[in-house]
């Protein structure tokens, strides 16, 4: 029998695909479990697995091409010699079907693949790999940001802006002023602007900002056991803060409260090229080092992007800590669906009048919470804001 691949979805958000690359070519023969293709989403990298033995005959989607969910990317068959009725088949457009294809983590995390005529040794996301194919940049001479040396879009950008660019016109030879290099909104980015546009569109944000005193918090982060962070320590006040105000955790979908039995913490984070939003499920029943233990999980596979569809489904609220860049103050925009996310800012020594008019060091932080006004009044938020920033000031060692 012939068959149609198509784009698979990856998550209840993922619209389009790009695929990285082919592992079978046409002709070849392939058993189930074989990993047929690699797909970039708009979270991870993916590998693609047959769902059973075949030969394929025909690939339809070129390398680094975006293709949306449902698209048809390959034919494949039973055995080696069928007729290929490609009149059959509905290749144009996106089929109604999507076949629910076992998926497992890329093999190699997504910035060591290379391409071919790439040299050995360079280390390029493929996002960057595309962007300088459409750009004509050669991915050798780019320094990358990160850490390992990795090369993101970002620094392709950066790279075309100041080295590649050139006047063209007599405005610009006369002005020093080079042309305006444009790329496209795509993969993640373009779906965080479509989130978040969307959020500032259709959410009423109401704001409760609080000053906490993170004294008490920082000496049972240090008499601790195990190693625990700051978020993993607001993570678990919140999770319990949650617990008794519940709507603080619920959601609007159309024209329906959406009450969320789980609370499931989103952790938003750096993973060196783009913004990601892993998950902490099940967070009211997880102790203080479990919580710990999972953020560190999480934190590992953002950093070679490797975090699985299911590291990244199904939160409930989000928490963002810029603290660690200096930021004071953090004003958050929701991730809809959900409800509500929390800010943290840096922890900052500061001098403070006690309630007995002394005065005393602190270790000082800012909270921001922004809710959804069609679920929550201004008092409701900010009764909740009071009992986490009492746990977190004072009642974590308690509950601990």
């Amino acid at each position: 029998m012939v068959t149609v691949l198509t784009m698979p979805r990856f998550g209840l958000t993922m619209e389009e695909g790009t695929i990285i690359s082919w592992n079978v070519q046409p002709g070849e023969e392939f058993e189930e479990k074989d990993v047929l293709y690699e797909v970039e989403t708009d979270k991870t990298n993916l590998e693609v697995e047959a769902d059973r033995h075949g030969f394929l005959r025909e690939i339809l989607i070129d390398p680094l091409s975006t293709v949306p969910v449902g698209a048809a990317v390959a034919i494949v068959s039973d055995t080696a010699d069928e007729p290929v009725d490609r009149a059959a088949l509905e290749l144009d457009g996106v089929r109604e079907s999507v076949p629910d294809i076992p998926v497992t983590p890329a093999a190699e995390p997504p910035g060591q693949v290379q391409t071919a005529g790439e040299p050995a040794g360079i280390l390029a996301v493929p996002r960057a790999r595309k962007l300088a194919k459409e750009l004509g940049v050669d991915v050798a001479l780019i320094q990358g940001s990160s850490a390992e040396g990795r090369i993101s879009a970002e620094d392709v950008t950066a790279y075309y802006n100041t080295v590649q660019a050139k006047p063209t016109d007599v405005l610009s030879r006369i002005t020093g002023e080079q042309d305006v290099v444009r790329t496209p909104i795509n993969g993640s980015r373009k779906i965080i602007a479509q989130r978040l546009t969307q959020s500032k569109q259709e959410i009423p944000h109401g704001y409760c900002l609080y000053e906490v005193d993170m004294s008490c918090a920082l000496r049972l982060k240090k008499g601790l056991p195990y190693k625990a962070t700051v978020s993993d320590m607001a993570v678990f006040c919140l999770s319990r803060a949650l617990a008794s105000y519940r709507v603080m955790n619920d959601s609007v979908q159309d024209e329906y409260i959406v009450h969320n039995p789980q609370i499931n913490i989103g952790l938003a984070m750096d993973s060196g090229s783009d913004l990601v939003v892993p998950v902490i499920h099940n967070v009211e029943k997880l102790s203080l080092e479990q919580i710990a233990q999972e953020r560190q999980r999480l934190v590992e596979l953002a950093k070679v992007g490797r975090l699985s569809p299911s590291d990244l489904e199904n939160a409930t609220i989000t928490l963002s800590n810029l603290g660690m860049f200096g930021t004071t103050v953090v004003i958050p925009i929701i991730n809809p669906p959900q409800g509500a996310i929390l800010g943290m800012g840096e922890i900052r020594r500061k001098v403070v009048a006690l309630d007995d008019d002394s005065i005393a060091v602190r270790s000082m932080m800012w909270l921001s919470l922004a809710g959804d006004h069609r679920l929550m009044d201004g008092a409701y938020a900010a009764r909740f804001m009071q009992e986490f920033v009492r746990m977190i000031e004072s009642g974590i060692a308690e509950i601990y």
